[in-house]
């Protein structure tokens, strides 16, 4: 076994693998020394010492980076750098792409994680899962923004990639302003993976615990927590929530998979911002991931239904949804025969029309107030576009 001599005292430097790597008690092997900055101070220090999981070293200069390539980057887009600038901190968390080109629009609030040193410095070098190690990533970034007094933090991961199709008017800013200031979120999902559209995407109504209020054109408000959207690719985070995300986290649970499901007050924005380009086991084609964000924006935002949302655009389109080259039958999903049926849920969403959704960038409130917007449809490529991925999931 691997002994440092301490004075006259050798320290065992072996850590035993633990078999529940979620348990709190599990222990990391750790000689380490870190200071804890609170307010410009030195607030404790942890010295020689065994770290258990989520004890989190802040003196770990080769995982905190400083960016060194600045310029454009495919990875942001106008709308991403936009909310960027919301955020007090912003944490990129890399593995081998740490030396990224970060844009000049987010000055000098970038730290770029190292998630292989954080390992090294947080005592995650074995016994410990790809998941683990990269939860305990974002718990890192989170405890540095606790230390340094921000408010609110961005963290993105190495593989989210912004949808430069994606724009919003000064409608929708309008309304992501107004939420922000009227809303207590804790949390604003800019990426997500709705994994119950995943699995079905015949469902005919959005699950109970992901019904979302409409905030805006392009963001809804979940105050429940419950709603499976996996993936933590990138997510603004308030400091309201600092506190119960890092216990979750600390508590040996996984980010995506648990910790963000659990926080309620979350503003969704719907179409999302970015995408994953990457994932360790369940990756999915950015189109794809468009394909089951339509359904989402479908089911939980717009509040419609698979039938409703059907008939309207049956009735939008002018033609029944099974006229693309397919064969009509009699079954209970064929819902040309009710195109009413889409317009007037809409209505009770105090949205005049599908059409107006589909070929405005306006929506008109229940009080009868014309908001400038881009349409949710319209973000994804026009109503044409928008029945296509529905088609390509087999609606």
């Amino acid at each position: 076994a691997m002994v440092a001599a301490i004075g006259a005292e050798a320290v065992p430097l072996v850590r035993p693998l633990a078999r529940d790597v979620r348990k709190a008690s599990a222990v990391a092997a750790v000689s380490l020394t870190a200071c804890v900055v609170v307010a410009g101070a030195c607030a404790s220090v942890i010295a020689l010492r065994e770290a258990r999981l989520g004890d989190i070293n802040l003196d770990c200069p080769k995982g905190m980076l400083v960016p060194e390539k600045r310029g454009a980057s495919e990875k942001h887009s106008v709308l991403s750098l936009g909310i960027s600038k919301y955020a007090d901190r912003i944490y990129v968390i890399c593995t081998d792409e740490c030396d990224m080109t970060i844009p000049e629009e987010m000055g000098d609030k970038v730290m770029l994680l190292n998630g292989f040193e954080l390992d090294v410095c947080n005592g995650l070098t074995s016994g410990y899962s790809h998941w683990i190690k990269a939860s305990q990533s974002h718990l890192h970034a989170v405890t540095h923004a606790i230390s340094v007094g921000a408010e609110t933090i961005l963290i993105l991961e190495q593989d989210s990639m912004a949808d430069g199709d994606v724009a919003w008017t000064d409608g929708n800013w309008q309304e992501f302003n107004q939420a922000l200031e009227t809303k207590p979120w804790n949390m604003v999902r800019l990426g997500y993976r709705p994994l119950t559209f995943e699995y079905d995407p015949l469902i005919e109504k959005c699950p109970e615990q992901c019904v979302c209020e409409n905030v805006g054109e392009v963001l809804c408000w979940l105050a429940s927590p419950g709603c499976d959207l996996r993936a933590s690719d990138a997510y603004l985070l308030h400091a309201r929530g600092f506190q119960e995300y890092a216990a979750a986290l600390r508590g040996g649970g996984i980010i995506d998979n648990g910790v963000l499901q659990r926080l309620g007050n979350q503003l969704v924005v719907t179409p999302q911002v970015h995408y994953q380009t990457k994932a360790t086991t369940d990756f999915t084609s950015v189109e794809h991931q468009k394909d089951v964000a339509a359904l989402f924006s479908e089911r939980c935002h717009m509040g419609l239904t698979r039938t409703e949302a059907a008939a309207a655009a049956a009735a939008a389109m002018g033609e029944a949804l099974g006229d693309a080259g397919e064969e009509e039958d009699d079954s209970e999903d064929d819902v040309s025969e009710s195109p009413n049926l889409g317009r007037a849920r809409l209505e009770q969403r105090g949205l005049v029309s599908f059409e107006s959704l589909a070929r405005s960038k306006e929506f008109v409130t229940e009080n009868g107030e014309r908001v400038a917007a881009a349409s949710a449809i319209e973000v994804f490529g026009g109503l044409r576009a928008f029945l296509e991925r529905r088609q390509r999931l087999g609606r």
